[in-house]
Order: structure tokens, then C-alpha cells, then sequence
């Protein structure tokens, strides 16, 4: 199972790397500043989104990087919020390694306007693990209402599914979640650290990353009486209708005929 992260700062508009702030995690500690996150164990970069309105670079940071140079963030993003089709750095076909207990720290460019720029990443601990066990594979419709709060993790509402579901354990391979003002979503599975997730798109036509779509591996299992929650970081602060398509699967071997 992966963990998904953020930044989120606004930045001045002036020419030079900023850095930007690391959001408060239920799993990954930052430091007193809050600016940094502190690395729990050791783990694989796999993928990387990094945006706003007037970015021009974007890099990440940790002691391990600096010595063999910083990664730079490309492809990335002229919006805040994912754009359809986005701007995303795929690396799990060959995921960077940073290790326990050193700082992470992300650094945008913001050089003609002050903007709100954000970055997300996607960790998998130890390795990579992107086998999909199950071929009995379908999208299923899900919903959640939400009271965000602007530009932090938010939520932990129950997901609550527009089909009945057969009783039973599902495995999650992927999602897709879409409001308008969503930066990024990402799910709590009973008795599960990891807390893996997808970026946002504005509307239900919109096209996500294709790492999202069944790249990752399993995402976590839920028991139909105990479904996934949702946490999402939005820009605004509302009441919102969240709307998701999760990859799912009954767990078990598959059967014939079925």
C-alpha cells in the first residue's frame, strides 16, 4: 500500500526557489516549523504532482538527494488545481529511495504572480509492489459529503456506495475523485496506516493520471460493513458532494462463470 502527501504554500512573486509548507499528516511527522516532513521509514518516491498559477520550477529536497542532486518535479503544472490529462511525474517504473528519519522538504518557483502552489507525492514503503492479484475488476460509484477546510487534509466521512455492494471483502486498485475545487482525495481503510489517494479533477468527464487508474497495486480492503473514508484536500471551504469511482474487486479467487 502506498501513502499519498502534500505541500501547500502561497508564494511571492518574486524569482528564486520558496518553500513550501508541508501539510499536517496523520502519518508522516514534520518538523517544529512545519515546513518539513520527517521521513518515518525508508521509502520509494513513485510519483510526483507539483502546480500553481505561476510556477516555473519545482524541486524536492532531502540530505540523501542533495547528494547526487535534487529531483526536479517535470513534468509540471501552470494550475493549482489538476488540469484534465494532468501534469504528473509517473516514477514507479524506477522510484527514488530516501531513507529513515531525514527531512523532506519541496521548493517552487513563483516568479510573476503570488499564487497558491501545492505539491503532492506518492510514497511506497520498501518497495514497490504494483501486482494486481484479482482480474474480476469493475469501477463502482461512490459518494461523500464533506465540510472542507481550505487547503488542508479534511473529512474522514464514511464513503457511502451507489450500489449495493455483495457482502464480502473488496480489495481497492484505483480511484478517481471529482469536485469542482478539489486538489486531491485520499482513503482510510480499517486498521491501515496507508493512506493512499488520487488528485482531484473538476468533473466527472475529466481524465485523471493513469497511475491512479490500477498502476499502484492494491490500495487497501474494506469488509462491505465497514467501507473506505474519505479525506480530501480542497481549496475551499464548504460543504461539498464528493463524488468517486473506486477499481475494486470482491477478494478471493475468481469464479468462473461469475
Amino acid at each position: 500500500m502506498f501513502h499519498l502527501m502534500a505541500f501547500n504554500s502561497t508564494l511571492l512573486a518574486q524569482a528564486g526557489y520558496q518553500q513550501v509548507n508541508a501539510l499536517a499528516d496523520a502519518v508522516v511527522p514534520r518538523n517544529n516549523a512545519g515546513t518539513d516532513y520527517q521521513i518515518p521509514d525508508d521509502w520509494l518516491l513513485a510519483g510526483a504532482y507539483a502546480g500553481g498559477a505561476a510556477c516555473v520550477r519545482a524541486k524536492l529536497t532531502t540530505p540523501s538527494l542533495t547528494l547526487r542532486g535534487n529531483p526536479q518535479i517535470i513534468p509540471f503544472s501552470g494550475t493549482h488545481l489538476p488540469a484534465v490529462d494532468p501534469n504528473f511525474m509517473d516514477m514507479s517504473a524506477a522510484p527514488i529511495r530516501l531513507f529513515k528519519g531525514e527531512s523532506l522538504r519541496a521548493d517552487m518557483e513563483s516568479n510573476s504572480a503570488t499564487a497558491v502552489t501545492v505539491a503532492c507525492l506518492v510514497f511506497d514503503p520498501k518497495s514497490m509492489t504494483l501486482k494486481v492479484e484479482n482480474r474480476d475488476l469493475r469501477w463502482v460509484r461512490a459518494t461523500a459529503t464533506i465540510t472542507s477546510v481550505a487547503n488542508v487534509w479534511a473529512g474522514a466521512t464514511t464513503l457511502a456506495f451507489e450500489e449495493t455492494l455483495e457482502g464480502g471483502s473488496y480489495a481497492v486498485y484505483g480511484m478517481q475523485a471529482f469536485f469542482a475545487t478539489l486538489v486531491a482525495a485520499r482513503l482510510i481503510f480499517p486498521g491501515q496506516v496507508m493512506r493512499p489517494g488520487c488528485l482531484g479533477q473538476a468533473t466527472a468527464v475529466s481524465r485523471s493520471a493513469p497511475l491512479f487508474w490500477g498502476g499502484l497495486g492494491l490500495w487497501g480492503k474494506f469488509d462491505t460493513f465497514s467501507p473506505p473514508i474519505l479525506e480530501v484536500l480542497d481549496t475551499a471551504a464548504a460543504a461539498n458532494a464528493y463524488t468517486l469511482w473506486l477499481l475494486v474487486a470482491k477478494a478471493g479467487p475468481v469464479l468462473l462463470g461469475r
